[in-house]
């Protein structure tokens, strides 16, 4: 990595140092990432979604726990006979990762925009 040595300095109003700012909080970077990002024609991508895309999977996690269990159970043959079309969390599952499913594909079109 190449030592950063030198120093640029420029004015602006202070209606762009507020979108600038604004700008530069939203992204979670410091200054001079940002504005070396930006004067270098770097891509910034914000992903705001992504919390909402965080919290859908928050579920999965203990409806994939109680599918384990019952997997468990089948292979120490404890559990002889399963009727998929009783397990409400399988649909559940379902409705889950086309929600998610969904979630990455409207993340994925704002990165490439």
């Amino acid at each position: 990595m190449e030592a950063k040595t030198e120093i640029i300095t420029f004015r602006v109003s202070q209606k762009e140092l507020k979108i600038i700012e604004k700008k530069i909080t939203k992204s979670g970077l410091n200054i001079s990432e940002y504005l070396r990002r930006s004067a270098l024609d770097q891509k910034i991508v914000v992903l705001e979604d992504l919390k909402k895309f965080v919290v859908e999977l928050k579920p999965l996690r203990s409806i994939s726990n109680n599918l384990n269990r019952l997997l468990i159970l089948i292979h120490q043959e404890r559990l002889k006979v399963i009727n998929i079309n009783e397990i409400s969390e399988i649909e559940e599952l379902k409705e889950k990762v086309d929600e998610i499913w969904q979630l990455l594909n409207l993340l994925m079109g704002k990165i490439g925009k």
